[in-house]
């Protein structure tokens, strides 16, 4: 679990040298390279002001559907999501504003002493939107042990500083390669340390308003559109149709009755094997996924009520001309 998905880097920290009221704590080093903690992981995001960005069609986990990943954001104060049209990619994207924080937050869920669900949470990948749009600092984070709700360790560097990505890097490989992951999960070695290497190079991944046609190279990235800064779920939040992603093993819409998963006009087909189940289209089309916003509500379905109240988040800092960009996707939840 510990090994991360490049697909879905995105959040950081504005480094102050002092413990934040959110419970993120960031230690000043002698290079432009930080120390970050989060002593209290559980519903740290919330009581921090992040929102929850849920997208209609669920993303992959691992076959014993124990791994969970959450993609958490807190515009400031005052700013606005703005939209462009991008002539090319007949599409528009989202550009969020300065200051703007958000975390991928990957997770495994357990069984609490009082025998309910809880989630203990793993490699967190994060970023900080500059006044262009674009990142202008990542941070990784790794729990400092395998107890359940372990504190959170890890470092914070400038984007576009490949000399301080490569000494986080280092920083970072020395903690999965000597601590447990969640729940005991045995430390990081040999390929799997080589992939947490090469997963570091967020902008390998993280191309900014990268085109649909970058779907079908899956060996560097994952079959999804990108926005302004380069991020992946936020703009998957607000589309009708979207990738079925192979990033994972296990795909969570099989037994959704409000998600229809299709090849074209044809229906997707199930794949299933000894350590895989997921949608697969011939002719290396990629499956497309779409939700029934309207019957999940009508039935009350949670997973819809949570896609509806993230673009909420996002409509209630739009102005009405860049809500009119995304106006199908808003009115569908009843919000016009």
């Amino acid at each position: 679990m510990k090994t991360a998905l490049c697909v879905c880097l995105v959040f950081g920290l504005l480094l102050t040298g002092c413990e934040r009221k959110s419970g993120e704590t960031q230690e000043a080093t002698t290079s432009a390279v930080q120390a970050v903690t989060i002593k209290s992981p559980r519903d740290h995001w919330r009581r921090a002001g992040f929102a929850e960005l849920v997208p209609p069609v669920r993303l992959p986990t691992r076959l014993d559907r124990d791994d969970a990943l959450h993609i958490w954001v807190k515009v400031p104060a005052g700013g606005h999501i703005t939209t462009q049209y991008l002539p090319q990619q007949q599409r528009y994207t989202l550009r969020f504003p300065d200051g703007t924080r958000i975390a991928r937050v990957e997770a495994v869920r357990y069984r609490a002493a009082d025998g309910s669900w809880a989630e203990s949470q793993g490699d967190v990948r994060m970023a900080t939107i500059g006044s262009d749009g674009l990142p202008v600092r990542y941070s990784v984070l790794e729990p400092a042990s395998g107890k359940p709700d372990a504190e959170l360790t890890g470092w914070s560097w400038p984007a576009g500083d490949p000399q301080a990505q490569a000494e986080a890097t280092g920083r970072l490989v020395g903690i999965v390669a000597a601590t447990p992951g969640p729940l005991g999960e045995p430390p990081l070695k040999g390929e799997e340390l080589d992939r947490f290497r090469r997963l570091n190079q967020c902008a390998l991944c993280h191309i900014p308003n990268m085109p649909s046609e970058a779907w079908y190279n899956r060996t560097i990235r994952p079959p999804r559109a990108t926005d302004a800064s380069g991020l992946f779920v936020p703009l998957s939040v607000l589309e009708d149709w979207q990738p079925a992603t192979h990033e994972r093993p296990k795909d969570n819409n099989i037994h959704d009755p409000y998600v229809t998963v299709r090849c074209g006009s044809a229906p997707a087909q199930v794949q299933q094997s000894d350590d895989s189940r997921r949608y697969w289209c011939p002719n290396y089309r990629v499956p497309a996924g779409r939700r029934d916003i309207r019957a999940g509500l009508r039935a009350h379905d949670p997973y819809t009520k949570r896609v509806c109240a993230a673009r909420r988040y996002l409509y209630e800092r739009m102005l009405p001309e860049d809500r009119a960009a995304f106006a199908t996707a808003f009115e569908v939840c009843g919000l016009n």
